[in-house]
């Protein structure tokens, strides 16, 4: 499958109430399976979610409950690039889903369709990129809060990114946007932001390690110029920024590093930000 689409739907404000998901897969860029599958969150449906969503505790009484549910939808998620429009809620609804009954959680990439409309079409020409406002723009039919209704929605926002912009895939159309992947792993959850700019690469060669990576380098090089430096890095899949934030992944540290960074990097750290210190030794031990 090249990509997945995803939405979540809620029996209340818990982030751990999935009561139903929508799914859609594409291949070459057609639709090429859906499902919609109604969850029983084994927890109260608030009068709120319900008006939003239509699902009603009787609906879902007999249903499956997520972790009964996971095992037919896995495969969705592992090792998979998976988007979702406002993709920070959906994938904070599967993370804490996964936490709730103690499921293992898969390692997947995601991005988020309110990201690309964002880019594709500003402000002055949307009032707002909320779902059913880009739909009306694009002149689909959405039964918004449906889940496979909304996750349909959110193919038909990266299929035409794709075509205004030329391009053969969504990972072509989100570093044409600017934009990063998230990360969804056992160990680390970052989300998909806007980033610097790459430079124009006459070779891409992604590694594992660097794919969608946020490296800072402190310091200068004692081998190679800075410059080519961090050419080696772009060309591998990974972005290049001069502060650090959370945001960041990789702390390159060489020599005459400024204290600051190393700082900051241990006050994010204490923070719960997972961001790691590496030599240039280390850094280069990786491009091999």
């Amino acid at each position: 499958m090249d990509y997945y689409t995803i939405d979540f739907e809620t029996a209340n404000a818990s982030l751990a109430s999935a009561c139903s998901i929508g799914i859609v897969g594409v291949e070459n860029g057609k639709i090429v399976s859906t499902r919609h599958i109604l969850i029983n969150p084994d927890e109260e449906f608030s009068y709120f979610n319900v008006g939003i969503h239509h699902i009603t505790p009787d609906m879902v009484r007999d249903a499956l409950k997520f972790n009964e549910v996971w095992p037919e939808i896995e495969s969705v998620f592992a090792n998979q690039l998976v988007f979702a429009h406002n993709a920070g809620f959906d994938f904070a609804v599967l993370n804490k889903c996964l936490e709730k009954y103690g499921l293992a959680k898969p390692t997947f990439r995601f991005g988020c369709t309110v990201q690309i409309a964002r880019k594709l079409w500003p402000n002055h020409e949307l009032i707002n990129h909320r779902l059913h406002t880009v739909a009306g723009h694009l002149e689909i039919e959405l039964d918004h809060h449906n889940a496979l209704s909304d996750a349909s929605a959110c193919v038909a926002i990266i299929e035409r990114g794709m075509k205004m912009h030329q391009v053969d895939t969504p990972r072509e159309l989100y570093d044409r946007l600017e934009l990063r992947f998230g990360l969804f792993s056992p160990t680390k959850y970052r989300n998909t932001t806007r980033l610097p700019r790459r430079r124009k690469q006459s070779v891409f060669i992604a590694q594992e390690f660097f794919l969608d990576s946020l490296f800072v380098l402190s310091g200068s090089p004692s081998k190679l110029q800075k410059s080519e430096l961090i050419k080696q890095i772009e060309a591998r899949g990974g972005f290049v920024d001069t502060r650090v934030d959370v945001h960041t992944d990789y702390l390159v540290v060489l020599e005459n590093a400024k204290k600051e960074h190393i700082m900051q990097v241990l006050a994010l750290q204490a923070q719960g930000s997972i961001i790691a210190l590496l030599t240039e030794e280390e850094l280069e031990e990786k491009m091999k």
